[in-house]
């Protein structure tokens, strides 16, 4: 019969072996959250969501003059392969919804630009100018760009305040530039001008201030 010779100064670290654990086994909740992020971000990949926007160069217009424009449109993660649309679309709506123009222009590294020229038959009055990408067909029709024009017998004396942002979506802490454009009805800029400025909510104002306007309008 052969006897173990006991250690006594290799059981301590032994037994602490044994209490050790192996390594905590995920929850089901930790297992349901883990699959849903998965699945998110294989859906975000193959179904895109995509933004358009639409520039103008004027925002008020007479029946029978060229309204010039460049759209944009959003583009996927960086190394997706699949296409998301080589399409823009623009229509300009009444205020009935009742559609004027229709027209499809050719996207080229995600812009598209051209000029639609508005029916001389047009009625003065507001209208809406709507633009979407052919990908942004299997969105919600909420989600298209929607920008107010004015086509008018004569141009109102009112200037146009356009704003352009560097980010779509801002966080706590984040720093937002932004840059104005200032143009009169004619669509030309306005160099040298005084304005002032607020930002906040609908109900309290957080910043004020003024400024002047470059030889650019900005």
């Amino acid at each position: 019969m052969i006897k173990t010779k006991f250690n006594p100064i290799l059981f301590p670290a032994f037994a602490l072996l044994l209490l050790m654990p192996a390594g905590r086994e995920m929850s089901p909740d930790d297992l349901f959250f883990s699959g849903l992020t998965q699945k998110l971000s294989h859906y975000h990949e193959r179904f895109f969501a995509q933004k358009a926007y639409l520039m103008t160069d004027r925002f008020v217009y007479r029946a029978g003059e060229d309204l010039w424009f460049k759209g944009f449109v959003t583009v996927p993660a960086p190394g997706t392969p699949i296409n998301y649309g080589e399409d823009f679309f623009i229509k300009l709506l009444n205020t009935n919804g009742e559609e004027i123009i229709y027209r499809r222009y050719p996207l080229t590294d995600n812009q598209s630009e051209g000029r639609l020229l508005i029916p001389k038959s047009t009625i003065p009055g507001k209208y809406w100018l709507v633009a979407y990408s052919g990908w942004m067909k299997n969105q919600c029709p909420r989600e298209v760009y929607r920008k107010e024009i004015l086509v008018s017998k004569y141009f109102e004396k009112r200037f146009h305040v356009e704003v352009l942002y560097d980010k779509l979506l801002y966080t706590a802490g984040d720093t937002l530039k932004a840059v104005a454009i200032i143009t009169d009805p004619a669509g030309k800029v306005v160099p040298n001008v005084h304005y002032e400025y607020t930002a906040g909510t609908f109900g309290k104002t957080e910043i004020r201030g003024t400024g002047n306007t470059d030889v650019k309008g900005k």
